[in-house]
């Protein structure tokens, strides 16, 4: 078999348990991003809604997408080295467990428009 002493079904239940935070997570970060955009269109001055604007675009949106790719990562390189293990590859495992703590590449789509007069 491998060298590896790994138990398949555990870390399945571990990825699967992962991916089930993923959807909250979501939720959040919509919610998130919403009160960031009515604390924005509620305030009168233009610096402080700008301000707003930039703590999500600089701060709040990057950590939810870093978390968000990082358990996406953890979740499929688990499943990985537990097929990996059954079938007896040892490289592979190593490469699925590598995997789960590569850097993330953040993808924005959900930046908020900043406009001049704002900074």
């Amino acid at each position: 078999m491998t060298t590896y002493d790994l138990d398949p079904d555990g870390l399945r239940g571990v990825a699967t348990s992962t991916a089930s935070a993923l959807e909250p997570l979501e939720t959040h970060r919509s919610d998130c991003s919403t009160a960031v955009d009515e604390a924005a269109a509620s305030v009168q001055s233009a610096e402080v809604a700008g301000a707003l604007l930039n703590v999500w675009n600089l701060l709040l949106a990057p950590q939810f997408e870093g978390v968000e790719q990082r358990l996406a990562k953890m979740t499929t390189g688990l499943t990985n080295a537990a097929s990996h293990y059954e079938q007896g590859d040892n490289g592979m495992i190593e490469d699925a467990m590598r995997s789960t703590d590569e850097t993330v590449e953040l993808d924005i789509t959900d930046a908020k428009q900043v406009t001049a007069e704002e900074n």
